[in-house]
C-alpha cells in the first residue's frame, strides 16, 4: 500500500508539473509575439523572424484532468502493469468517466492559467 501511494503521489506531482511548464512556455510564446510585434516592417521578411513568428502563435490551451480512481488490482505495480486485461478495463473505466464528466454541466469551468492556457478539472 505505502508503494501504490508513493506513486499516486508521484504522478499527481508530474500532472502539475505539466501543467505548470505548459503555462510557461505559453507565456514565452506570447512574449515572443509582442516582441516581434516591435520589429520594423524591412526586418518582418526576414527568414528567422518569420521561423520566430511561426511558433510564437497558436490557439488556446486546453488541459484536461482526469485521475484514475478505479482498482485494477494492480496496485504497487500499476504503472507498467499492461496486460491486456488490464489495459482494456482501463480504457473503459476512462471512457465511462468522460462520458460522465462531459454530461456534467461543472465541467466548462475551467481554471484560466492566463497566456490562453485553461485546465478542466475533472478529477470529481
Amino acid at each position: 500500500e505505502v508503494q501504490e501511494r508513493t506513486k499516486d503521489i508521484q504522478y499527481a506531482s508530474k500532472t502539475r508539473f505539466n501543467s505548470t511548464r505548459v503555462s510557461e512556455i505559453e507565456a514565452l510564446r506570447n512574449s515572443l509575439r509582442r516582441v516581434l510585434a516591435k520589429l520594423p516592417p524591412l526586418l518582418q521578411d526576414d527568414p528567422d523572424v518569420q521561423k520566430l513568428s511561426a511558433i510564437s502563435t497558436r490557439g488556446a490551451v486546453a488541459l484536461v484532468h482526469f485521475i484514475n480512481r478505479h482498482n485494477t488490482r494492480s496496485a504497487n505495480f500499476k504503472d507498467y502493469e499492461f496486460s491486456r486485461a488490464t489495459v482494456m478495463e482501463l480504457w473503459d473505466f476512462g471512457y465511462s468517466d468522460a462520458c460522465k464528466s462531459v454530461s456534467d454541466p461543472q465541467w466548462r469551468e475551467a481554471i484560466d492559467l492566463g497566456s490562453c492556457v485553461r485546465i478542466y478539472d475533472l478529477t470529481r
